[in-house]
């Protein structure tokens, strides 16, 4: 009985460092374009993520409420950067009871170089890869210990009052650092398609219904050259939802709703899940 509850806790920790990183992503917003030169973007959310199941005959459940901030800028016409820094508030149902953890994730840094863009009198297309590093800055459980490397490519297509992005991201995590680095791969890819509404004086407010369809699959975690049995996992999601604009402001809303997964080992599943945020330009 021990040595299951030792296991127990061991896993639900790690656990913690799992469901902490990798967030399914939402609301795509012209990936494949650049803000302006010297224009600012700040952009926040209240997501809320839930994993449940039964892990080794006993239940385990994970609730969390996570708040990321990104603030953009746009350091020359066709180059962005961008700092990105999440907080997290975790709540944890297992064997020997409740468990809390709260504080702040590691630092991302990125930028985003419009490689390509088109505009005609008709419609509007952008390509845009991504290069980021994450540093281990967060605290003791909301950080792998080790360096993340994070690449992408963004692709946008407007035309009229239709929107579309191919979004295609891959993290790799702990490849560098210090011992105790957590070690995994994730690979990610959203498609969405929306369509604006105006209305108002001058149409100076748009609503734009949103779908998005995701795939996410996480390669098993390996510390110190152990890999974990209870991690990885693939999921497939459908994701309704709204983007409100008025003059420079966006409002957004989005439910994540899991159509297919698959997890390695003992994992809970991903449940219901879902966001909202606001998106300013400066």
């Amino acid at each position: 009985m021990k040595y299951l509850i030792i296991q127990r806790t061991v896993f639900c920790l790690l656990l913690i460092i799992i469901f902490s990183g990798e967030v399914i992503s939402g609301i795509t917003a012209d990936a494949g374009l650049t803000p302006a030169l010297d224009r600012w973007m700040i952009r926040t959310q209240i997501r809320y993520m839930h994993r449940d199941g039964d892990s080794m005959t006993m239940p385990n459940e994970m609730k969390s409420f996570m708040v990321p901030l990104v603030v953009a800028y746009g350091l020359r016409p066709e180059l962005t950067i961008m700092v990105r820094q999440v907080y997290i508030d975790m709540d944890m149902t297992m064997m020997s009871g409740d468990r809390k953890e709260s504080g702040f994730g590691d630092l991302l840094v990125m930028a985003k170089y419009r490689a390509f863009r088109h505009n005609s009198s008709y419609s509007t297309f952008g390509v845009a890869p991504l290069l980021g590093i994450e540093f281990p800055t967060g605290q003791k459980a909301f950080t792998g210990n080790g360096y993340n490397l994070k690449t992408g490519t963004f692709v946008t297509w407007r035309k009229g009052y239709w929107k579309s992005d191919v979004n295609v991201t891959y993290t790799l995590n702990g490849f560098a650092g210090g011992d105790d680095k957590e070690q995994n791969g994730i690979f990610e890819m959203i498609a969405s398609v929306s369509r604006q509404f105006g209305f108002g004086a001058n149409a100076r407010n748009t609503l734009a219904p949103v779908v998005e369809l995701t795939y996410k699959n996480s390669t098993e975690t390996e510390i110190n050259g152990v890999k974990n049995v209870n991690s990885g996992e693939s999921i497939i999601q459908i994701s309704p939802g709204l983007k409100f604009t008025h003059n420079s402001t966006i409002l957004e809303f989005l439910i994540n709703i899991p159509v297919w997964q698959e997890q390695n080992g003992n994992q809970p599943e991903w449940k219901l899940t879902g966001l909202f945020g606001i998106r300013q330009m400066l």
